[in-house]
C-alpha cells in the first residue's frame, strides 16, 4: 500500500522460484508508468534493469550471459506505452581479437 498521492509502480507482482519478477515501489500519482516488459526467451528475470519506468524514462533491456537486448533500449512513452513494444534476446557475436594477423 501507497501513502496518500502515490501509487504503486506496478499492477502485479509475480514470484518465480522465490524470487519477485516486478520490484515494488511507490511513485507519484500523476506520473505515466509502463509496465515491465514481458520476459522473453534468454531474457533476465527483470525485463528491464531500472525498477521505476515513469513516463520519459529508458529500460535497458536485460539478457542472460551471452545474449543482448535487440533493441537494447525502450522509451516509456505518455499513456504507459514503450517504444519499441517488444524487443529479443540474441546470441551475442563474438568480437574478433585485436593486434593478430
Amino acid at each position: 500500500m501507497c501513502w496518500h498521492g502515490f501509487v504503486p509502480s506496478t499492477s502485479s507482482l509475480t514470484c518465480i522460484d522465490g524470487n519477485l519478477g516486478s520490484p515494488f515501489a511507490c511513485i507519484k500519482a500523476h506520473q505515466n508508468t509502463c509496465e515491465q516488459p514481458t520476459v522473453v526467451p534468454n531474457g533476465a528475470l527483470r525485463a528491464c534493469v531500472e525498477t521505476n519506468l515513469v513516463e520519459g524514462s529508458l529500460c535497458t533491456v536485460a539478457c542472460t550471459a551471452g545474449y543482448v537486448g535487440q533493441p537494447s533500449v525502450l522509451h516509456c512513452l505518455s499513456g504507459g506505452r514503450l517504444q519499441p513494444a517488444s524487443f529479443s534476446c540474441a546470441e551475442a557475436p563474438c568480437e574478433f581479437p585485436t593486434g593478430v594477423s
